[in-house]
């Protein structure tokens, strides 16, 4: 039971275990423990209390059998996921630094995950400790990648307590996560971005902090070299900043930012348009002088143009952003006029969507607000047809939006009749009137006959308005004066207009009342004449368009009578001729129907009529609003026996390429229906099979992952396949493919893709090639099967062929980057595949990549020598060295550290595992890089070192006599104090086995003078040290000539003299045994302490009476004595 376990005990067998480097036993020791500590506090404590985490700690170091390291880390994480106490001895026992070195020099995924959550365990305990944690960058970087490998959450935990601290916001995350945006890890500068952001969001305080360290100039770095995924990234962060008090909006400006935010106001990447026009409508949230600075930047040029954008929050960033900005003065009006802006809001009036159509409403009473000249080019440029369906809210508003839409028009309609004149204040009049009177005359208002006097309207302080302004003070400001005016304009426009209307409505006055009879001959003959009246000029077209008949035809279509829907479809197709804003979803829905009628004449004319639909912009209208179904029923009709097949092409081809193409999109996922999708692929017709895939294609490349989802057919994959051969698409369908194999590659791998991927990676269009390879590398990074089968259709052979022949350059380096993991891939999950990838020449292709200038290609590189170089084939390990030796150790000079390690341990792995590979090493004279490595400041790189020297060390004679000529001696006097006790332990090895059977050895160690720095080790407080020490010397003195023998005899025995005297108990116990070892087969010299020895026989440590007694015994005269 547990509470019969002695955990002293315990520390006591483990200490014994690690005294006499015991690893079996410590793992049997340690393998209990890890079930005891899971979920148990209460024996983490016991574990605490008996001392087992110092020797956790030291284990780290001495260590290097992975299964034992396993244990130590398991024990070590389930103690720091207690309180705070106990996060806190593992910092106390020196936790961090043996994790730090531990992360450094282990490339075991699984012992680096271990070790990062235990920091992370100790990052989310108080703020002290949480520094302890933040203070080391590399725990950071270690946990961003860790975190993006492993989506650990208590990783991602930490991370984000780590984001909260508030005092360390400034002195070291925000600098770190600044310095990270310009690493070449993208995933590593946006997840930098990622965390500026979410710390920005939190209080001005902290957005401060990102200004103050450099934030600012950082981001635009990025936003001047970056990606497109960069730079939305950016503008994320930039956005918020925008959101700071004026002072911080200042910075934003002092540093460049708003003709940076200007210079991305295109119709390129919607998305970073908005982000950055968002970025100016924030800056421009604080005082009026910062909005006149956006202004002279020359913002309202660039974002005019965005308003009329299809991408609709395009559209309403721009305009919020100018409505935002614009202070109202003439400059700004004259800068506004000049960009054309009232053309385009005057196409925006009627927008279905609301808030656009409010926007524009109020930007346009803003321009013209107190301004003849601009209400006078408002009304020349065509404001008259656009702003009736607004006046029709001012009679009826029904909705909400529509009441704001009231409001907004009524302020508007305002200030061009305060500031019209004459002819223009008559036409405007003319047609309220007539709107009025229709909708007595269809008593389509219910409201037109008992309508209020007023509507209540925002104030008009400017104008010295109320507030109230009367519909029938909006009438009666049309004076006598301006009639008898009128009259003596010969042929203006406003007669002009007259007359076209009085026209339009004496055809109308004769047939309307027809077209409601239930008499079917008199609808017919109703309809006859409107359709001779259609067939006439444009100007009749309009009229007949804008007289209000034509929704009141559209339920024609369903007529039993084909005279009646033949001759109302003449009508709508003559009509669309000129315009086809009238047209109503509901005569999309009869259209739809009379698509699949059998009367030839009437699917030929409707056929004509989709296909103006198609080219004018009631599609998009409708779909906007609100059926969503167009595309889609157009596609269940494809088998149609009557189906005009050129309209449907047509339709599909504006849809893909035309200026709507990304609203039917948006239908198609609201849908979601990949079936209709499906349909296209499997058609007989070529174009429909190419619209398909296209349709395919823009699906996937959107940035809605709901799409994506959506767009995934398994039965669809069977067809790509097919398609890949017989159409030119391949780049398309290899890109869809590509797509659904990061969720869906087991279904990719069931309908047998490998073969026409394979054959894809060998094209001559380059951009075909790198996709197909693309798709190749996740196959790879599949399953172990996955990768068999890809393996199998030959798809080493072409990883290394692309790695063999691309041109390396920044473009390239990450593509490279992704296509050496998968060979990476290969290599770990297929050990088989060694000798292969060794005769296909993978060797000198992977060595050429070791290249500094590409970071991450050349850390993916090093890993990959690194892991083949366990391979037990002599061939290989051969290859290996001959191409990777150079190489390697050329990159022991570059500045960054990390790379530095990884190719001081790879060297070291493929150069020291049998007496071939170091005889190599010898040979190529690499032993002088490693010495000047001794002079490190890193103690990871001298860690590392000092590890390889102690193998050679320990091998044959000449292997330590090319220790000695490398001038490695000179360095280690210095190491023999370093302030990591490892270091210290390994070089005092080294100088015992270099001493070990090797006059050379000794007399190198003479000839530096390491002889006093060994009886300094005699005075060590380590046990380890001084027994090594005494070794060492012992070693030296036997190995001597009679002279130098005698020298050494004598500062040997006055060091231990002088130790002897000592009046530390653990002195002179450690001095007893360096007697024992030193003099051990030196009986004369042995005698020589036997007088001051005896003193320590009546000792009362048992531990010094033993030790006397044994020199006592082997003396020449302690026999006598004992």
């Amino acid at each position: 039971m547990e509470k019969d376990i002695c955990f002293d005990e315990i520390n006591l067998q483990l200490m014994e275990a690690m005294k006499n480097l015991d690893t079996a036993k410590v793992t049997t020791i340690l393998s209990p423990l890890v079930m005891l500590t899971e979920g148990n506090p209460k024996n983490c404590q016991h574990i605490i209390d008996a001392g087992i985490v110092s020797n956790l700690e030291k284990l780290l170091y001495m260590s290097n059998n992975i299964e034992l390291t396993k244990l130590v880390l398991n024990i070590l994480k389930f103690i720091s996921r207690g309180n705070e106490s106990h996060k806190q001895v593992i910092i106390d026992e020196g936790g961090i630094p043996a994790l730090m070195t531990l992360l450094a020099t282990t490339d075991n995924f699984l012992l680096l995950l271990l070790a990062a959550e235990i920091f992370a365990h100790i990052a989310l305990g108080n703020d002290n400790q949480r520094k302890v944690v933040i203070e080391e960058s590399d725990v950071i970087f270690a946990f961003i990648d860790i975190f993006n490998r492993s989506k650990s959450p208590i990783i991602a935990e930490a991370l984000h307590s780590i984001s909260n601290m508030v005092e360390s916001i400034d002195s070291f995350f925000v600098p770190f996560l600044v310095t990270m945006l310009d690493f070449e890890n993208e995933n590593a500068s946006l997840f930098a971005l990622k965390m500026l952001e979410i710390i920005a969001c939190e209080n001005t305080l902290k957005k401060q902090a990102i200004i103050k360290n450099g934030g600012i100039s950082a981001l635009i770095k990025v936003l001047k070299n970056g990606n497109n995924k960069m730079h939305e990234a950016a503008f994320e962060v930039l956005s918020v900043l925008a959101l700071g008090s004026r002072k911080q909006k200042q910075s934003l400006i002092k540093a460049g930012v708003v003709p940076l935010c200007i210079n991305f106001l295109d119709l390129s990447n919607s998305y970073i348009s908005i982000l950055a026009a968002e970025t100016l409508e924030n800056i421009a949230l604080g005082n009026k002088k910062q909005k006149q600075i956006i202004i002279h930047a020359g913002a309202i040029p660039r974002l005019v143009p965005l308003i009329c954008s299809k991408n609709l929050e395009l559209c309403k960033s721009a305009m919020e952003t100018i409505l935002r900005i614009s202070n109202g003065t003439i400059a700004t009006k004259h800068m506004e006029i000049e960009s054309n802006i009232y053309l385009r809001l005057l196409k925006l009036i009627c927008s279905p969507h609301s808030k656009i159509s409010i926007n524009a409403i109020s930007l346009l009473a803003k321009l013209c607000e107190g301004n003849e000249k601009e209400s006078q080019m408002l009304l020349e440029a065509g404001i008259i047809p656009s702003f009736l369906n607004v006046l029709e809210l001012i009679l009826e508003p029904l909705k909400p939006d529509d009441l704001k839409k009231c409001d907004a028009a009524t302020i508007l309609f305002s200030n061009i009749m305060s500031n019209s004149q004459g002819q223009c204040k008559i036409v405007l009049m003319s047609e309220v009137l007539s709107l009025i009177e229709k909708a007595k005359g269809q008593k389509k208002y219910k409201n037109v006959q008992n309508m209020p006097p007023c509507h209540n309207v925002p104030s008009n302080a400017e104008n010295g308005k109320s507030g109230i302004i009367c519909t029938e003070e909006i009438f009666t400001s049309l004076d006598s004066n301006d009639f008898k005016n009128e009259q003596r304009v010969s042929g203006s426009a406003a007669a002009a207009t007259e007359k076209l209307y009085s026209a339009g409505k004496g055809v109308l006055s004769q047939h309307i009342e027809l077209l409601h009879s239930s008499n079917v001959n008199l609808q017919r003959i109703a309809l006859q004449a409107l359709s001779n009246f259609a067939k006439g000029t444009a100007e009749q077209k309009h009229i007949l368009a804008n007289s209000g008949i034509i929704p009141d035809i559209i339920d024609f279509l369903a007529s039993d009578d084909p005279g009646v829907r033949y001759n109302t479809l003449l009508i709508l197709f003559l009509v669309s001729n000129v315009t086809t804003k009238n047209l109503s979803e509901t005569m999309i829905t009869h259209l739809l129907n009379l698509l699949k009628s059998s009367n030839a004449n009437e699917w030929c004319i409707t056929s004509k009529l989709f296909v103006n639909i198609a080219k004018g912009s009631i599609l998009e209208n409708v779909i906007s609003t609100k059926s969503f179904t167009i595309l889609l029923d157009f596609l269940d009709y494809c088998d149609a026996i009557y189906t005009p097949m050129p309209v449907i092409k047509l339709l599909l081809f504006e849809i893909l390429f035309g200026e709507t193409k990304f609203t039917y999109l948006q239908s198609l996922v609201l849908k979601e229906d990949g079936n209709r999708l499906l349909k296209l692929l499997l058609s007989s017709d070529p174009d429909l099979c190419k619209y398909g895939v296209t349709l395919f294609y823009l699906f996937l490349t959107t940035r809605n992952a709901k799409k994506k989802k959506a767009a995934f057919q398994a039965e669809a994959v069977p067809c790509l396949l097919k398609l890949l051969n017989s159409t030119n698409l391949q780049y398309q369908i290899l890109s869809i493919l590509l797509f659904f194999s990061e969720e869906h590659l087991q279904e990719l791998m069931d309908n047998g893709i490998c073969p026409y991927v394979i054959e894809y990676c060998h094209s001559t269009e380059e951009q075909t090639s790198h996709i197909a390879l693309s798709l190749l590398t996740n196959i790879v990074w599949g399953s172990k099967e996955q990768i068999r089968i890809a393996v199998e259709a030959g798809a080493t052979d072409i990883i290394i062929n692309f790695l063999k022949n691309v041109k390396l350059s920044p473009k390239t380096q990450h593509f490279c980057t992704k296509v050496m993991i998968s060979l990476h891939t290969i290599l770990l999950e297929l050990p088989d595949q060694h000798e292969d990838i060794v005769k296909l020449g993978g060797i000198p292709v992977v060595a050429r990549l070791l290249n500094p200038k590409y970071k991450l290609l050349c850390e993916t590189a090093m890993s990959f020598f690194e892991r083949i170089s366990h391979s037990n084939i002599d061939e290989v390990q051969n290859v290996v060295q001959k191409f990777a030796l150079i190489p390697l150790t050329k990159l022991f000079n570059i500045k960054d550290i990390s790379t530095q390690i990884i190719a001081i341990n790879t060297v070291a792995k493929i150069s020291t595992r049998t007496s071939e590979q170091r005889k190599v090493f010898l040979e190529n004279n690499i032993m002088k890089q490693f010495v000047k490595l001794l002079l490190s400041k890193n103690a990871d790189i001298i860690l590392l070192t000092v590890k390889l020297f102690a193998i050679f060390a320990n091998g044959s004679v000449e292997e330590k006599e090319a220790v000695i000529k490398a001038n490695a001696l000179l360095s280690f006097s210095n190491l023999l104090y370093h302030e990591i006790i490892t270091i210290c332990y390994i070089v005092a090895d080294i100088l015992h086995d270099i001493s070990f059977n090797c006059s050379y050895g000794i007399q190198g160690i003479i000839d530096v003078n390491l002889i006093p720095h060994l009886m300094n080790m005699l005075s060590s407080s380590d046990i380890n040290l001084v027994l090594t020490a005494a070794k060492t010397i012992k070693n030296i003195i036997d190995g001597s000539d009679e002279e130098r023998q005698i020298i050494i005899q004598v500062d040997t025995e006055l060091t231990l003299t002088e130790l002897l005297h000592s009046a530390d108990e653990y002195v002179i116990l450690c001095t007893l045994k360096a007697i024992k070892v030193i003099c051990c087969s030196n009986p004369t010299l042995l005698a020589k302490f036997v007088p001051i020895i005896s003193e320590f026989k009546h000792s009362e440590n048992a531990n010094i009476r033993e030790n006397v007694i044994w020199i006592l015994i082997n003396s020449s005269c302690g026999t006598v004595e004992c």
